[in-house]
């Protein structure tokens, strides 16, 4: 008796693997037969904005158009003028 049930659970269990294998279902059971499969979701980037201030402390200096680089520097500045 005992191996009756044993040769029913085995035949039960080998039609049950046929149905899953003609249905072509055996590695994605669980998606559509139509659906493409997903992979790995694509990539993203966060952008991350910083603003620099900067605050000029531009002063004249009378004595530095005394000196070579200031004289240099008139010209140059006389040259584009």
């Amino acid at each position: 008796m005992a191996t009756i049930i044993i040769i029913i659970i085995i035949i039960i269990i080998i039609i049950i693997i046929i149905i899953i294998i003609a249905k072509g279902n055996i590695c994605f059971p669980l998606m559509d037969p139509g659906m493409a499969d997903p992979g790995f979701p694509d990539a993203h980037t966060t952008t991350t904005t910083t603003t620099t201030r900067v605050q000029p402390n531009i002063r004249f200096d009378p004595s530095y158009i005394r000196t070579i680089p200031g004289i240099l520097k008139c010209a140059q500045m006389k040259g584009l003028q």
